[in-house]
């Protein structure tokens, strides 16, 4: 049959195909063995498995050219060793100052696969994962944040209250991955301490904020008056509020971010209980906020004062008593009825009886003289102190004021308990501060007579300064981390 006979021709030349190089390999193989004495290694890789393929002819040329294809394909993968150059090469430019010698990665060398590399310096341990993309690219991504040397502290010290030391750690440059959280000490210029965390939110060096105590809650002033702020804000609030009653003009101060002190003169109280020397001393004025006149001289009253471990006199039953604790808390009562002293307590400035109790003028405010000699009459400078619901101070004063009016604009202020404080033109004051740009401080009066710096410098009678408290801001973001290696390179084949 023709078919048939031309099935046998086939196999019969392909077969002396294979023979015939079978035979030239075999002659190849002796040459190479009488030349060298060594028998020639099996050849391997894409060219030999072709020839392979040649030499098994015989079971036809498309099943030849399958195996040929599928062993080139086979062995094509990503070249680790080179890609581990060209990392810790883009690393070296991302991270100059890591001093960056070494990458290893961690894969199958799969080109598909993502791998996890780690890359090396003297004292630094970074993680890049590289991730095959379209088109024979590598994306590479830090999966860690570089944080510059003190880049922590200097972000706690941008968010507190008033100015602080803060210390992070050590202060070198660190390596930490997202979540992570860098325990802080916070030494505020009061001397008072606190504590903080930096945690880490991703490889870009977010951050965020964590205390263990709560930001004070925000209150504002109230009564029947119109306030606005004016001096310091800090961390974000105005501290301080002002108003109008009539002739009285107003203060409020906020209880959360301020702390009141009270300050002995150089002569009243006599002896000068204290360390300030009858001012707020360079040291503590980056944190005052406000100070103002106190009561009358020791010497014209009955009652009692008591600061800075020192009972000066003892307090007196039924006096009007501004008293404030060890943490910076302070109200306004009747000694004996609504304030008291205890362990906690830090200071207490008696003046006369209550001018407004339960949110209310007393009977006597109409009685001038039961609130002390002036040298121009009833109507005179007067100033006063009182506590609103919130717990807030309200500072008051005004001139040709009797005080029965002082009073009433207390009340006005939503003032729930008040007390005179000194009276006639050259004692009373009402001054803010604020710290200029070349680190002074600057004071601005806002009532009285008295100029813009006093008790910035030694001032003869007592008086109140109003501080702000070291608050660490909770929940503050910001960037602090160094642009962290983002890069796309070419897939290195092997």
């Amino acid at each position: 049959m023709p078919n048939d006979h031309l099935r046998l021709h086939e196999r019969h030349r392909t077969s002396r195909v294979g023979q015939s190089r079978a035979g030239h390999e075999r002659r190849v193989a002796e040459r190479v063995t009488a030349t060298s004495g060594q028998q020639p290694k099996p050849r391997t890789g894409c060219g030999s498995q072709r020839r392979d393929g040649r030499a098994r002819l015989a079971v036809g040329l498309t099943a030849a050219l399958v195996v040929t294809l599928s062993a080139c394909t086979s062995s094509t993968g990503l070249d680790t060793a080179a890609l581990q150059r060209s990392i810790t090469h883009q690393a070296r430019l991302a991270y100059p100052t890591l001093g960056i010698t070494a990458t290893r990665c961690r894969g199958t060398g799969d080109r598909n696969q993502a791998l996890t590399c780690t890359v090396r310096g003297p004292a630094t341990t970074l993680t890049v994962q590289a991730r095959p993309t379209r088109h024979t690219r590598i994306q590479l991504e830090a999966r860690d944040a570089v944080l510059p040397a003190n880049s922590a502290a200097q972000f706690v010290a941008a968010h507190t209250s008033i100015p602080a030391l803060v210390s992070c750690g050590a202060p070198t440059t660190v390596i930490v991955k997202p979540g992570t959280l860098i325990p802080c000490r916070v030494a505020f210029s009061d001397q008072t301490t606190s504590t903080a965390q930096v945690q880490v939110l991703d490889p870009d060096g977010d951050v965020a904020l964590r205390t263990g105590a709560f930001a004070p809650a925000a209150v504002t002033p109230g009564g029947a008056l119109s306030w606005a702020p004016v001096g310091r804000t800090v961390l974000g609030r105005p501290l301080i509020f002002t108003a109008q009653s009539g002739s009285v003009g107003l203060a409020w101060l906020d209880p959360g971010l301020l702390h009141p002190v009270l300050v002995a003169g150089t002569s009243d109280p006599l002896g000068s209980p204290g360390p300030w020397g009858g001012q707020v001393p360079p040291s503590v004025q980056p944190a005052l906020a406000a100070a103002f006149n106190s009561g009358f001289k020791m010497g014209d009253i009955h009652g009692g004062w008591v600061g800075w471990g020192t009972v000066w006199r003892p307090p007196e039953a039924g006096d009007a008593s501004l008293v404030i604790n060890t943490a910076g808390q302070a109200t306004v009562g009747q000694f004996g009825r609504d304030v008291f002293s205890g362990p906690d307590t830090a200071y207490i400035r008696q003046n006369l009886s209550l001018l407004v109790d339960g949110g209310v003028p007393v009977p006597s405010a109409d009685n001038p003289a039961v609130w002390g000699a002036s040298v121009s009459g009833a109507a005179t400078w007067r100033s006063a102190l009182g506590v609103d619901a919130h717990g807030a101070l309200v500072y008051a004063a005004g001139g040709g004021l009797t005080p029965a009016a002082l009073a009433q604009a207390l009340v006005a202020a939503g003032v729930q308990r008040g007390m005179q404080l000194d009276i006639n033109p050259m004692w009373i004051s009402f001054n803010t501060y604020q710290s200029a740009l070349d680190g002074t401080v600057q004071g601005t009066k806002v009532f009285g007579l008295r100029g813009d710096e006093r008790y910035l410098t030694p001032d003869t009678r007592d008086f109140i300064a109003m501080l702000v408290r070291g608050v660490v801001q909770p929940g503050a973001t910001g960037r602090i981390g160094i642009a962290p290696l983002h890069q796309t390179i070419r897939a290195p084949s092997g």
